[in-house]
């Protein structure tokens, strides 16, 4: 996997998150899906193993409007 990132995106993600996109790469390329699964199911801290750079916000994302047809 390929991993690109902006450094100054990279700056302030690591000061608001103390996470570096530069460690989170070389970490995703540690671990294997297995290992990152055991990991999360025993309650570990997986912070260091997850890539935050594609990742999305909340506020970012529209709620679509449902509604139900009468027929």
């Amino acid at each position: 996997m390929k991993f690109e990132y902006d450094e100054n995106k990279n700056q302030i993600h690591k000061e608001k998150h103390g996470i570096d996109f530069v460690d989170t790469e070389k970490n995703m390329k540690k671990i294997t899906a297995k290992e990152f699964d055991k990991k999360f199911d025993n309650g570990e801290d997986i912070n260091e193993h997850l890539n935050f750079s594609s990742a999305i916000r909340l506020k970012d994302v529209k709620k679509l409007k449902t509604y139900k047809k009468q027929y």
